[in-house]
C-alpha cells in the first residue's frame, strides 16, 4: 500500500493539502503541505495555507499567467477584473462573477482547477513524486447542492485527479471528525474530551471564508477501536454566508469613516471610486477581525477583560490615490457593525418555529439559522436528540464572538479545533487512507458481509436539504425530502404532473429548501428544457422517475405517462446550461392540491378569457382551442387547491365589477359552485345575492347563454335554495329553453319544486334526449319515496311513463336514469312509509328484467335498484352508490 494519502480542502479563502505517512506504532499521521509561491511584494515564501486567489497576468504573447496565492491577493482591488477570490462561493453558476471577459476561463470550475493544480505541483516536488498525484480527496461543504458537487468534480478532472475511482469528494464536517478522533488515538487530545465508547451525538459547526456548514452526526467505533462510524442524521441548508460577509460589513464601516477622515482635509469623497476603495479596505477588515480576535484570546489567557480604552488601529500612509488614513476603533463599534450576522434575536425554541423564520432573509441570513435548520431536520426524523458535543471548525470561529454565541445558544461548551484552518486537509487524508484499506480488501471479497457495513459506513450520507419541483404558480412539488439516505432510487411519479402548455418543450426547474414555493427559504438550482418528440396537448400527463448518487447529482427520466417511449434522460447540473438548453418551455402544472396565489391565478385566468373573447370576435379560430385548454387547466388548479376560501373575496368582488368580461365571469361561477361550500355564510350569502340577480326575469336576460348556465349550475352545487321561484319561471317560460336541463338538474340538487318538475315531465316530449336525460335524474330525486315529497299517488302516472321509455329508448345514459327514477319512486324499504303497491313493483322490477335482457344491462345501479324496490336493506357498499347517484357528479 502506498505510504501516500492525499487530502486537499478547497476552501473559499484559503486552500489546503494534506498527506499521510505512518510512525513507528504504524499510526497514520496527517502532515500538512507548505506550499510555494509568491508573497504579495513578489518575494517567494511557504505557507500551510494557500489563499484561494487567482490573478491572470498578461503576458507577452498576449495571453495569460495565472498566478496563485498571496501574490494575486495582493492585487485584489489593483487589477479589477483580473483577479477571482472566494471562487468556492460561485461554484455551479455557469460563469464567474466579475471576471474579464477576454479571459478564456468561463465557469468557476475553472478558476478552481488552477488552484489544485498549484497544490498538486507541490506535493509532486516536495515529496518527491514520480508523477503529479491522480488519486485525492476534495473535501466539500455537506451542504453543497448537486451542482456544485459537479462543478467541484470538473474542477477535479480539469487538475488531472481521477474522478472514478472511488468518491473523491468528502463532506467537510465528517474531515473534521476524522481528523479530530485520529488526533485522540494518537494520543494528541484526551479521549474524555469526547468518549466514544458509545455513540454520541455530535454537531460540527463550520464558519469559513464563504460558507456555514453545520451538520449533526452519531458518531462510534466499528473496527478495532479504529475506524468511525459517522452516521449522518441532518445536515443544515447551504448558507453563502462567511467571514468575507463579515469582512464587507466591516469594510463599509471603514469606508464611512475613511470618507469622514478625508473630509476633514476638504477632499470630496465624489473623487472616490467606491468599489475599488471597498476592495482595499476589506483586506483592513480582514486584519482587524484578527488583530481583535488575537488580543481578546491574550486577554482570557491572562483572565483579563480588554481595557476600557482598547481599540483596533488602522494606520495607512498611502490607503488610495495618494490618501492615508489613520483611525482606531472600539470592539464594540465592530460589534454592532456585524450585529445581523450574529443572530442575537435567536434562541433555541426558534426551532419549533423553524418554517415561520425561513420565510425571511432577516431570520435566515446569519450565522444561528443553519443551526436551528439542522435541529429542526433531525428533530422532524427523530423524536428525540440530544447533543452530546459540539465541534467548532473553520478559521472564522477563531473570531471571538462566535464560540460565546454558540455556546449562549445550545448552552454547551464548544470543543474548539487546534487550528481550524488545517484540520479538513487532515481529516480528508485519514478517509482517504480508511477508503483504501477496507475498499481494497472488499474488492479483494474479504469478509464480503463485515467489509461491506465497513465500506458504507466510510461513504454513506443523507441529502442535506429537500429536493423540489417548480410548479406553475409559484408553487414547488418536493420530490425527496431533507435526510433521505443516499444514494437514492425514486418511485415513478405518475398522475401527480401535467404539461402547462401545447409544446413539445417542458421546462424542469429544480430548488432545493423546506418550503412550498419558489421564494425563500427554497433557492433554485437547475433549470433544464426537455424536448419531448412531438408536440402534446395541454394537461397530457407526465410521469418522472429519479435517481440521486451519493454526491448528490440527480439524474431524472421523464417521459409522456401514456407513451413511455417518448422518454428523456437529464442530469441536473447547472454548468451545462448553456444557450441551447434555454427554450419556449414551461412548468408543469400539479396535479395534487397546491396553495395557489390568488390574485396571479385570476390574472392568469382573466388574460386567457380575454384572448379567448378577442379570438371569437375575429372569427379566426386557429388558437381557440389551446386557450380552451388552457382555460380549464387553470380552473382545475383552483378546484384542486389546498385555500379555495381565499379565493372567495376576489371572486365576489370580480362578478360585481364591470371591468371584466362575460368569459371571465362565467369561469368564476362555475368555480363559486365547486369550491363554495369552503367559504363562509356570508359569503355564500352574498354570493346568492349576486346569483339570484343574474336570473332575476325582472332584469335582463344576458346574451351569454354560459354565463347564465355556469350561474344556475353554481345555485344547485350550493344549494340554494331560495333560487327556486326564480327557476320555475324559467322553466314555464320558453325564452329560458337553452337552460330548461340545467334548471331542472338544480332543482333536484335544492331539492325544491317537485310538482313542477312532475308536471314537466308529463308533457315532455320523450325524444327531446338532452331534457329528458336531466329531467329523469331530477324526477328521481325529488320522488324519492325515502323523502315523501309528494303523495304516492301522484306518481303512478309517471311510473307508465317511465316503463315505457325503459321499453322504447335504445340511449344508454337515458336508460341509466329511468331505472334510477324507478328506484327512487318504487323504492320499498323499510324507511319508506308510503311505498307503492306490491303490484306496481313487480310490474317494474320485470321491466328492468327485460331491459337487462334487451340491452345486456351489467352495473352496479340496476342492482341498486332492484334491492330498493324489492325491499332490500341496502350493504354499506350499496349505499355509497346510492348517495352518489343522488349528487349528480357534484
Amino acid at each position: 500500500m502506498d505510504n501516500h494519502f492525499f487530502g486537499i480542502d478547497l476552501g473559499t479563502t484559503n486552500s489546503v493539502m494534506a498527506y499521510a505517512s505512518f510512525d513507528r506504532q504504524n499510526r497514520i499521521e496527517s502532515k500538512v503541505i507548505k506550499v510555494n509561491r509568491l508573497s504579495e511584494s513578489g518575494g517567494q515564501i511557504r505557507s500551510d495555507k494557500l489563499p484561494s486567489v487567482v490573478f491572470y497576468k498578461k503576458s507577452s504573447d498576449k495571453g495569460f499567467s495565472k498566478i496563485v496565492g498571496d501574490y494575486a491577493k495582493g492585487q485584489y482591488g489593483k487589477r479589477v477584473g483580473y483577479v477571482v477570490k472566494s471562487i468556492k462561493s460561485q461554484m455551479g453558476e455557469n460563469h464567474v462573477e466579475g471576471l474579464n471577459p477576454e479571459i478564456n476561463d468561463k465557469q468557476p470550475e475553472d478558476v478552481s482547477a488552477h488552484i489544485l493544480n498549484h497544490l498538486l505541483l507541490e506535493a509532486k516536488k516536495q515529496l518527491l513524486l514520480q508523477e503529479v498525484p491522480k488519486d485525492v480527496v476534495i473535501t466539500i461543504p455537506a451542504s453543497f447542492t448537486p451542482d456544485m458537487c459537479q462543478a467541484t468534480i470538473n474542477a477535479c478532472k480539469k487538475a488531472g485527479i481521477d474522478t472514478a475511482s472511488h468518491e473523491m469528494l468528502l463532506y467537510e464536517p465528517k474531515a473534521v471528525l476524522y481528523d479530530f478522533v485520529n488526533s485522540q488515538l494518537r494520543g494528541e487530545i484526551p479521549k474524555s474530551v469526547v468518549n466514544l465508547n458509545s455513540p454520541k451525538n455530535i454537531l460540527v459547526y463550520d464558519l469559513g471564508g464563504g460558507t456555514i456548514d453545520v451538520s449533526l452526526h452519531k458518531v462510534s467505533f466499528i473496527e478495532n477501536d479504529e475506524l468511525l462510524k459517522i452516521e449522518d442524521l441532518a445536515i443544515s441548508r447551504y448558507t453563502n454566508l462567511g467571514g468575507d460577509d463579515f469582512d464587507d460589513r466591516i469594510a463599509e464601516l471603514l469606508y464611512e469613516r475613511f470618507i469622514a477622515y478625508i473630509k476633514q482635509y476638504n477632499v470630496d469623497p465624489k473623487i472616490l471610486d467606491k468599489s475599488e476603495v471597498i476592495r482595499i479596505l476589506k483586506k483592513k477588515a480582514e486584519q482587524c477581525k484578527i488583530d481583535l480576535s488575537d488580543t481578546f484570546i491574550v486577554a482570557q489567557l491572562n483572565n483579563r477583560k480588554l481595557p476600557d480604552d482598547y481599540a483596533v488601529e488602522i494606520l495607512e500612509g498611502n490607503l488610495y490615490g495618494g490618501y492615508g488614513y489613520e483611525d482606531f476603533i472600539k470592539p464594540e463599534i465592530i460589534e454592532k457593525t456585524i450585529e445581523d450576522l450574529m443572530g442575537w434575536h435567536l434562541n433555541i425554541d426558534d426551532v419549533n418555529h423553524i418554517d415561520r423564520l425561513s420565510q425571511s432573509s432577516e431570520h435566515v441570513n446569519n450565522i444561528i439559522y443553519p443551526i436551528l435548520d439542522t435541529l429542526s431536520k433531525a428533530k422532524d426524523k427523530y423524536e428525540d436528540v440530544k447533543i452530546d458535543a459540539v465541534i467548532l471548525n473553520g478559521g472564522m470561529t477563531k473570531f471571538y464572538l462566535i464560540k460565546d454565541r454558540i455556546k449562549k445558544l445550545l448552552n454547551i461548551e464548544p470543543i474548539t479545533i487546534t487550528d481550524p484552518d488545517l484540520s479538513v486537509a487532515k481529516g480528508a487524508v485519514v478517509y482517504h487512507y480508511y477508503l483504501h484499506k477496507y475498499g481494497t480488501m472488499y474488492q479483494k471479497e474479504i469478509n464480503q458481509d463485515v467489509l461491506k457495513q465497513i465500506v458504507n459506513s466510510i461513504t454513506s450520507t443523507i441529502l442535506n436539504d429537500t429536493i423540489n419541483l417548480a410548479v406553475r404558480g409559484g408553487k414547488v412539488k418536493a420530490l425527496v425530502k431533507a435526510g433521505t439516505p443516499l444514494p437514492f432510487e425514486s418511485e415513478t411519479f405518475t398522475n401527480q404532473f401535467l404539461t402547462s402548455d401545447e409544446s413539445e418543450y417542458i421546462k424542469l426547474s429544480f430548488y432545493l429548501g423546506r418550503g412550498d414555493s419558489t421564494d425563500l427559504p427554497n433557492r433554485r438550482i437547475a433549470d433544464r428544457i426537455v424536448k419531448l418528440s412531438k408536440k402534446y396537448p395541454i394537461g397530457t400527463d407526465i410521469s418522472i422517475k429519479f435517481y440521486i448518487d451519493s454526491m448528490k447529482l440527480l439524474r431524472l427520466e421523464g417521459w409522456v405517462t401514456n407513451n413511455p417511449k417518448d422518454k428523456v434522460l437529464i442530469e441536473v447540473d447547472t454548468n451545462s446550461l448553456t444557450e441551447q438548453h434555454k427554450g419556449p418551455g414551461k412548468n408543469v402544472v400539479s396535479n395534487e392540491p397546491n396553495r395557489l396565489n390568488v390574485f396571479n391565478t385570476f390574472n392568469c385566468l382573466n388574460q386567457y378569457c380575454i384572448a379567448y373573447e378577442q379570438i371569437m370576435k375575429s372569427k379566426k379560430n386557429k388558437n381557440i382551442t389551446l386557450i380552451s385548454q388552457k382555460i380549464k387547466l387553470t380552473i382545475n388548479e383552483i378546484l384542486k387547491c389546498s385555500n379555495p376560501e381565499e379565493f372567495a373575496v376576489p371572486i365576489l368582488n370580480y362578478l360585481q365589477s364591470s371591468k371584466y368580461n362575460d368569459t371571465f365571469k362565467s369561469r368564476l361561477y362555475l368555480i363559486s359552485g365547486k369550491i363554495g361550500k369552503n367559504w363562509t355564510k356570508r359569503q355564500i350569502k352574498r354570493f346568492e345575492k349576486i346569483c339570484l340577480d343574474m336570473i332575476n326575469p325582472q332584469r335582463y336576460y344576458p346574451k351569454n347563454n354560459e354565463l347564465i348556465i355556469n350561474c344556475i349550475n353554481a345555485l344547485g352545487y350550493l344549494k340554494i335554495k331560495n333560487a327556486k321561484n326564480y327557476l320555475i319561471y324559467h322553466l314555464n317560460h320558453s325564452l329560458y329553453k337553452k337552460h330548461y336541463a340545467n334548471i331542472l338538474i338544480t332543482l333536484g340538487k335544492i331539492e325544491e319544486g317537485t310538482d313542477e318538475v312532475i308536471a314537466y315531465f308529463k308533457k315532455l316530449n320523450i325524444n327531446e334526449t338532452g331534457k329528458l336525460q336531466n329531467t329523469l335524474w331530477a324526477l328521481g330525486k325529488l320522488c324519492a319515496r325515502e323523502f315523501d315529497r309528494c303523495d304516492v299517488n301522484v306518481l303512478y302516472q309517471v311510473i307508465d311513463k317511465l316503463l315505457f321509455i325503459l321499453k322504447n329508448k335504445k340511449h344508454e345514459q337515458i336508460i341509466d336514469n329511468t331505472i334510477y327514477a324507478l328506484a327512487e319512486i318504487c323504492d320499498r324499504r323499510q324507511i319508506v312509509k308510503r311505498p307503492v303497491s306490491n303490484k306496481v313493483a313487480d310490474k317494474v322490477i320485470e321491466a328492468i328484467n327485460d331491459a337487462i335482457f334487451r340491452y345486456g344491462l351489467d352495473n352496479h345501479r340496476v342492482e341498486v335498484a332492484k334491492e330498493m324496490i324489492i325491499g332490500v336493506d341496502l350493504s354499506e357498499e350499496h349505499t355509497a352508490q346510492l348517495l352518489q347517484l343522488r349528487t349528480h357528479n357534484d
